[in-house]
């Protein structure tokens, strides 16, 4: 890639990282409106960190108590806020085919948790008349 071509990149992403953190905007967004983008990343954050946190306390209850203590990571796999509703779908770094479903329930401010184990994997291909 040509040195030109590498500086346009770099200024756009630089650019691009100021606003995404608030400290540049066009001229049609207000200090309201940048405020509020950055409470509800705020709010995004702190919501995925709770869900991580009700799957690590799930995954310490259930692991063997007879082995030593095991370091593992939980990650989120994707995760979706409708209304006042969020869900999380996460996995951990044990070798344990888990995958866990948490939902946030805004009109009961509850959560739930679903977990799940892969047992299989198959490929199923379909055959098409032409």
């Amino acid at each position: 890639m040509s040195k030109i071509v590498m500086a346009v990149v770099l200024v756009i992403w630089y650019f691009y990282g100021l606003w995404e953190i608030g400290f540049f905007a066009p001229s049609d967004v207000n200090l309201s409106s940048i405020l509020l983008i950055q409470e509800r990343k705020r709010r995004r954050h702190n919501m995925e960190f709770e869900a991580a946190g009700i799957v690590v306390n799930y995954i310490k209850e259930h692991l063997d108590k007879s082995d030593p203590e095991t370091y593992f990571e939980v990650s989120t796999v994707w995760q979706c806020k409708i209304l006042q509703n969020w869900k999380f779908l996460m996995s951990s770094t044990l070798p344990d085919g888990m995958y866990y479903e948490v939902t946030y329930n805004g009109d009961k401010r509850e959560w739930y948790l679903d977990a799940y184990k892969k047992f299989e994997n198959r490929c199923i291909k379909m055959e098409y008349e032409s």
